[in-house]
Order: structure tokens, then C-alpha cells, then sequence
């Protein structure tokens, strides 16, 4: 179980690493393929896009097939897409290889948050927080393996390959690992598989505080420079305190197995909703202050952090029939969030002025606050028990 749950910690280096590293290798994707720079960008919304389809494919075939199958194939169209993206020649070639991108990280991403929930139970708030921590690390090197490669050979392909080998390593590992073993979980989830899920109104409002959620993560974390630049902060301070958002949302997932000892999953999604709430009204109230907007930027990064492994560890809770399919849905809808929200976002930054900018986190993490304490009085409390209960063959 420890290769296996380090398996995922790589594989979530390696989703922060190559997302980290599109950003600055985007002049040269779109120098090769002979693309305006704005056109160039259009790779990331194909991988949104790559993930939104595949996001809830991938949940199903999990409950059906089994998680390794899955997984590997994951890893192996990761790669596939990683080798294709920076030698891409045009425009087609980029959306393919972001594509390509999108299907490989949602599949990794759904898959892990699915088992590493199942293997552990009784802890799967503190365990995909710690899963997502990873990816912070990710996300952090990524800039400076682009940085090394950029020098080197003029693009990216080298920090890109190096993610398609650690592909290759995780899916040998994957290959290695036997069924694992778990706590058996006893619920009070009623039958009736993915449509008796969907009849449930917790779904829909987990849904749709993920969605809302990564929203505000990409919204934010895309147009905090601008905001702050704008405003009459420097290029350096402005581009560090970008870095400290990022920082900081690790760091709100890193603390948070601590605070899981004595609240709940449902309990302590609710409380950082309600303080990302707080903390968006005083940064909307002083849009025009940059220097405190700055401070209230960061500290809405450490509340955002958790949100989204907490939800999935709810969702992995209350739906363990379908844990796959919902996970797979809920994915889905972060990528409707993640295509929408940053675009809207800048949209009013940009056009209308830092309040209206700042409006736009408000109202998200008002919806997102709603849909925190709506899930938690449509939770359910998870019962576990001490006995060990291999992962069945089947499933793995």
C-alpha cells in the first residue's frame, strides 16, 4: 500500500510540474507552430477540454474495469501528450498534444483521489490533502525546470520528457503493485448506484461547489499579477506574491490533516468556505487597496487549498458504490469551472476595473460558502471499522 499511495504522490508532482511549466514555454509553442501567442494559449483550454470529456469516461470505466487499468492508461496518454506538445509544428498539433494532456492528468487525477480514499477510509480528508500537497511541490519546480530547458534548447521539451519518463516509472510501478489492502467501510448510503446518487441533492451541490471552486483557484491564481500590477505594484513583487498565492494554497492542505483530528471532513469543508467567504469581502471592500489586497489574496489561498480534497473525500465517503462515476463528475464540473471562471474573471478585471474584478470572487465564494453548508447537513457520517478487507481483485 505505501508504493502504491507514493506512486501517487510522484504522479502529482508530475500533473504540477508539466501544468507549472506551460506558462513560460508558451512563447516557444507558439514560435514553433507559428501561432500568435493568444492563439498558442488556446492549449489550455484543451486541456480543460481533454479533461471535462474525459474526466467522467474515466470514473466509469474505474467502477467497471478496476483503477490500474485506468490509471496506466492515464500515465501512458500523460506521456503521449508531454512528447507531442513542444515539438508541435501547428496549431492542430498543439490542441492535439493539449488534449492529449487533459485525458492523462483527469484520469491520474480521478483515479488517485478514488483510491486513495479507499485505502484510507477512515482518514481520506487528511489523505487527499496530503495527495494534493504534492502537486504544490509540482507546481513549484515546474518554473524552474521550464527555466532549465528554455536555456538549453529554446523550448520546453526537456522538463516535458522528463514528466513523460516519470510517466513510464509510475506506470511500472502501477504494474508491479498487487491488490492492496484497506479498512472496510460500512455506510449509510442507500442503493441505487449512479442514479440513486444523482437523486441525491448532496451531489449536485458538491458538484457545484467544485465547480465554483476551481473557478476562484484558476480565476485567482490567473489575474492576481494583473490585478496587483495594475494597480502600481511592481513586476517583481507583483510576480512573487503570484508565487506566494500558489504557496499558500499548498500550505492550507498541508495544515489541514492537523485540523482533521477534531473536525470532520464535511465540518471543515464548511468552515473554510465560510472564512474564504469572509476573506473575499474584505478583498472586494478594499479592490483599490493593492497592498492589502495582497495580504487578503494570500490568505484566501490557504483557505482555497483544502476545498477541493475535502470535497472529493465527502463524496468518496457518502457514494463508495460509485466512487469513480461521481468522483469522474465532479472532476467534470472543476473543468467547466476552470474554462469559465478565469475567462469571466479577467473579463471584469480587465474591462470593468479591480472591484468589479474582485466582485466576481465575491459572488463565487458566496456560492461556494451555500453549497459547503448545504453539503454538510445532506451528509451522512461515514462508520468504519478496525478489520482489514482486501481491495477486490476486480476493483484494482
Amino acid at each position: 500500500m505505501r508504493r502504491l499511495t507514493w506512486a501517487g504522490y510522484f504522479d502529482f508532482v508530475l500533473v504540477g510540474v508539466y501544468i507549472s511549466a506551460i506558462g513560460p514555454g508558451l512563447p516557444s509553442i507558439a514560435a514553433r507552430a507559428h501561432l500568435p501567442l493568444a492563439q498558442a494559449g488556446t492549449v489550455l483550454t484543451a486541456i480543460f477540454g481533454g479533461g471535462l470529456v474525459m474526466s467522467p469516461i474515466a470514473g466509469r470505466a474505474m467502477d467497471r474495469l478496476g483503477r490500474r487499468p485506468l490509471l496506466i492508461f492515464g500515465c501512458a496518454v500523460h506521456a503521449a501528450g508531454c512528447m507531442l506538445l513542444p515539438l508541435a509544428g501547428s496549431w492542430s498539433q498543439v490542441l492535439a498534444g493539449g488534449v492529449l494532456l487533459g485525458i492523462g492528468d483527469s484520469t491520474s487525477v480521478v483515479g488517485y483521489h478514488v483510491l486513495l480514499a479507499e485505502l484510507y477510509p477512515r482518514e481520506s480528508g487528511a489523505a487527499l490533502n496530503r495527495l494534493n500537497v504534492f502537486f504544490g511541490v509540482g507546481a513549484l519546480l515546474g518554473p524552474a525546470l521550464a527555466a532549465v530547458s528554455l536555456s538549453v534548447a529554446g523550448d520546453i521539451r526537456y522538463a516535458l520528457w522528463l514528466v513523460a519518463a516519470g510517466d513510464v516509472v509510475t506506470a511500472a510501478i502501477l504494474c508491479s503493485v498487487r491488490a492492496p489492502g484497506r479498512a472496510s467501510v460500512q455506510t449509510e448510503q442507500a442503493a441505487g448506484g449512479l442514479s440513486g446518487a444523482a437523486r441525491r441533492p448532496l451531489f449536485w451541490w458538491l458538484a457545484l461547489l467544485i465547480a465554483l471552486y476551481v473557478a476562484l483557484e484558476a480565476g485567482l491564481g490567473n489575474w492576481t499579477y494583473t490585478y496587483l500590477h495594475g494597480g502600481g505594484v511592481g513586476e517583481t513583487a507583483a510576480s512573487i506574491l503570484t508565487s506566494g498565492y500558489w504557496l499558500c494554497l499548498t500550505l492550507g492542505r498541508a495544515l489541514s490533516p492537523t485540523a482533521l483530528k477534531r473536525l470532520r471532513e464535511p465540518a471543515l469543508l464548511t468552515a473554510v468556505a465560510v472564512a474564504a467567504l469572509a476573506l473575499s469581502v474584505l478583498l472586494f471592500a478594499g479592490a483599490g487597496w493593492r497592498s492589502g489586497g495582497a495580504v487578503w489574496i494570500l490568505l484566501l489561498g490557504v483557505a482555497f487549498g483544502p476545498v477541493w480534497p475535502l470535497a472529493f473525500a465527502v463524496a468518496a465517503g457518502e457514494f463508495t458504490a460509485e466512487a469513480g462515476a461521481v468522483s469522474g463528475l465532479l472532476a467534470a464540473a472543476g473543468s467547466i469551472g476552470g474554462i469559465a471562471g478565469p475567462w469571466l474573471q479577467g473579463l471584469l478585471l480587465v474591462q470593468h476595473g479591480a472591484y468589479a474584478g474582485m466582485a466576481f470572487v465575491f459572488a463565487a465564494s458566496a456560492g461556494m460558502a451555500c453549497c459547503a453548508i448545504m453539503a454538510v447537513r445532506g451528509a451522512t457520517i461515514a462508520r468504519t471499522t478496525a478489520e482489514a478487507a482486501p481491495i477486490a481483485q476486480r476493483e484494482w
